[in-house]
């Protein structure tokens, strides 16, 4: 039965500029793009290491892909005050790059498998997932949990927050990456799921028994 690792990395164009710059890491950092009439939205956002306080609102900013940054602004303002605006930091969307440095990680995580992918996202989505056939290669680990985790973790040690799942089919495991936190290692419960990412969840990594992917999507997970 064939077996699909697939590595998400959120935010990736983000994530991307991090790595180059890792001080911005500091500061909320916008991809924007922009559209007819000089129309600024996000493409991608994200503030990896924000303040402990979480801001007059008391809660995180809900930005979203497409919103106008204008907007986007505000929103961060009301979450984390005036000041976050002014420390932000505004980079155009640059497809090509991103895609350029995915392809390059691409390669790098054939370390893992022979044969990895990197998926096609819908249009005026930004590619952030790798897809990797461990049909074979997972015994080269001491099996898929090692796998799974020394995937996650060999990233982190570049600066990359990943999180990955297997299971048997591309979408199974694509599914399982999105909701690591709904699919439990074996004898462990499922953690706390309201944090987002750049606050890390308490799992990255998850694995879908072979044939368990029913079971998986009875408890939200794919």
């Amino acid at each position: 039965m064939p077996r699909i690792m697939t590595i998400w990395l959120p935010c990736w164009p983000v994530q991307r500029r991090l790595v180059e710059r890792p001080e911005l890491r500091r500061v909320p950092v916008f991809v924007c793009r922009r559209e007819r009439r000089g129309l600024m939205t996000v493409a991608s956002w994200a503030w990896a290491e924000p303040p402990a306080d979480r801001g007059p609102a008391g809660r995180r900013p809900r930005i979203t892909a497409g919103m106008p940054l204008a907007e986007a602004m505000a929103v961060l303002a009301l979450a984390h005050g005036s000041r976050a605006c002014h420390i932000a930091e505004i980079d155009h969307d640059d497809p090509a790059a991103d895609r350029e440095a995915l392809d390059r990680l691409a390669r790098w995580c054939r370390r893992f498998s022979p044969t990895v992918g990197v998926e096609r996202p819908s249009a005026g989505a930004a590619a952030e997932c790798l897809q990797l056939d461990v049909t074979g290669t997972a015994g080269f680990f001491g099996g898929e949990w090692p796998l799974v985790r020394t995937a996650v973790w060999t990233l982190a040690a570049r600066g990359l927050h990943a999180r990955a799942a297997i299971a048997d089919t591309p979408g199974a495991s694509w599914a399982a990456a999105h909701h690591t936190d709904s699919v439990g290692e074996p004898g462990a419960a499922v953690t706390d799921r309201r944090s987002a990412w750049p606050r890390p969840r308490r799992r990255r990594f998850a694995v879908v028994p072979p044939g368990g992917q029913r079971l998986a999507a009875g408890d939200g997970a794919v």
